[in-house]
């Protein structure tokens, strides 16, 4: 009888390790499948975007001429006696307009040229984001953006990457795309990182956009290609940071990004 009861007890025993190791390494693959389809999503995305940013480095050398051509003809026909003050300040905001389009045109050269990370200079965060701001306010003059700073001073030094101050660029116009009222800019640091918060007074994120945002490409529309988020979450994560979408109850829209220390 104990040597039947031992030879139950052993393959009892021997049953549920080969159970546990079975589940064990059933849940190992699982784990392993996962980041391997996470890092080949990633690295398409990834190729998705250098092809962009190839794209976009031809389209600023050929957008070149024909803009410098158009501010020619600008400049001409506001130097035209006859002109009613309405046109001619229509005149004026187009050539200022030429003006942002040739500026974003070289920024964009430069970015995919000579120009390095590691050159750029450092810069305090509080008047970096600021400058961006009043940036992007020359391209869309009609829009209105309070900035806020919420940290312990003085505001940290931070290199100027060109990649944030695009995605920044991105959010902001998709803010002002859902409401040129109420966009609020909110800054804040501390020891560990700092975040950029863009808050706009729409009608909110669609679900599909919470639930994607970033991951995947959005149909082309009036007021954009779709590629903004997935631009913008790229460049956030290459810092090693995180891109946040919500919907706050007290309405709106508000995308946050968080940067670590490690890209002070």
């Amino acid at each position: 009888r104990l040597h039947l009861i031992g030879m139950w007890l052993t393959f009892a025993v021997s049953a549920l390790m080969i159970a546990w190791f079975v589940v064990r390494m059933t849940r190992l693959i699982r784990e392993r499948d996962a980041e391997l389809a996470a890092a080949r999503e990633q690295a398409l995305r990834d190729e998705r975007i250098l092809a962009i940013g190839t794209l976009a480095a031809g389209a600023a050398h050929e957008l070149g001429t024909p803009l410098g051509t158009m501010a020619l003809l600008a400049g001409e026909l506001i130097n035209e006696p006859g002109l009613s003050t309405a046109v001619r300040d229509d005149l004026l905001l187009m050539r200022q307009q030429i003006q942002v389009c040739k500026s974003i045109i070289t920024g964009l050269s430069h970015r995919a040229g000579a120009d390095r990370l590691e050159n750029s200079p450092l810069q305090a965060l509080d008047r970096w984001v600021d400058s961006i701001r009043q940036h992007w306010h020359a391209s869309r003059p009609h829009a209105e953006s309070q900035l806020t700073l919420s940290g312990e001073p003085p505001a940290p030094q931070i290199i100027a990457d060109p990649r944030i101050e695009q995605a920044l660029l991105n959010l902001l116009n998709n803010a002002a795309n859902a409401s040129q009222q109420g966009i609020s800019l909110d800054v804040g640091w501390n020891a560990t990182g700092y975040h950029i918060e863009v808050r706009d007074q729409g009608p909110g994120f669609p679900p599909d956009v919470l639930l994607h945002g970033g991951a995947v490409t959005f149909p082309a529309h009036p007021q954009g290609s779709g590629i903004g988020l997935v631009l913008t979450r790229s460049a956030i994560e290459q810092l090693g940071g995180k891109l946040t979408l919500s919907n706050p109850n007290t309405g709106g829209a508000l995308a946050r990004i968080d940067l670590p220390q490690a890209s002070l």
